[in-house]
């Protein structure tokens, strides 16, 4: 009896830890999108990771911000949001100790009047306790 109830309590800690890393990078892309929607470059430069693959190809991140940049300076009125209920998060690869997640969304983005939306991913890395695209 005793056994069962130790393994209980870990199948409980551990259950606890899969919500608690969700509710995190939910919170993170959060953020993610909320610097976008405020241009706000110097928060999407730690945002990212040295490198990131972007639409299937490789950048610095120095590349990704400059981008970024002069998207916004092009777009202005780019307005982006998830609905955060339909928002996914699995471990990448698929193993529990993984410091990787791939995350699903319904993305819906705006310019001026046009309204869009579309399936969209991210993978989420821990890195020294923070998130990285």
């Amino acid at each position: 009896m005793r056994y069962i109830l130790i393994l209980d309590i870990i199948i409980q800690y551990m259950n606890a830890t899969a919500i608690t890393e969700e509710q995190n990078v939910k919170e993170f892309v959060t953020q993610w999108e909320k610097a976008i929607n405020e241009k706000n470059i110097i928060a999407l430069s730690q945002m990212y990771s040295a490198k990131v693959n972007l639409y299937e190809k490789m950048l610095i991140r120095e590349e990704i911000i400059r981008l970024k940049s002069s998207y916004f300076n092009k777009t202005p009125y780019y307005n982006q949001s998830s609905t955060l209920e339909y928002l996914h998060v699995y471990h990448y690869p698929n193993t529990p100790k993984s410091d990787s997640f791939f995350v699903t969304f319904n993305k819906i983005w705006t310019d001026r009047s046009t309204k869009n939306n579309s399936i969209g991913y991210l993978v989420v890395r821990r890195e020294m306790g923070l998130g990285v695209l």
